[in-house]
């Protein structure tokens, strides 16, 4: 996965698994827009993910962010209910999965989003 520039904006997503993944399989994120959405009751998983998975983020220790990353998103005025309470899912989860220390997820979501009856709020 990688996308930029890109908005997922008024839709309800529900009972599904896995909801919206930002990542950086084979290329950077950055700069996407997820607001004003409903996501609801993906009880196995969690609904919205951005995910740092792209070991060339950093080769030796220096970034490379036209190259991978996860950064600059918004995550934004979402209602998140109902998602990961049956599997190992969460309402939104930030994450990184390469073992390089300057990779980057440095997506915050704003207090306006708001995570109910979720297995990890935020």
């Amino acid at each position: 996965m990688g996308t930029s520039n890109s908005k997922i904006i008024g839709d309800t997503i529900r009972d599904t698994s896995g909801g919206v993944l930002l990542s950086d399989e084979v290329g950077p994120t950055a700069d996407n827009v997820v607001a004003h959405n409903w996501v609801l009751d993906d009880t196995e998983d969690c609904e919205i993910t951005l995910a740092g998975h792209n070991p060339g983020v950093a080769p030796k220790g220096e970034p490379k962010p036209t190259v991978a990353g996860v950064y600059g998103n918004l995550i934004e005025d979402n209602l998140d209910e109902g998602n990961g309470v049956k599997g190992q899912g969460a309402g939104i989860l930030m994450a990184l999965a390469s073992k390089v220390e300057t990779a980057r997820c440095t997506t915050t979501p704003s207090a306006a989003t708001s995570c109910r009856g979720t297995a990890l709020p935020v």
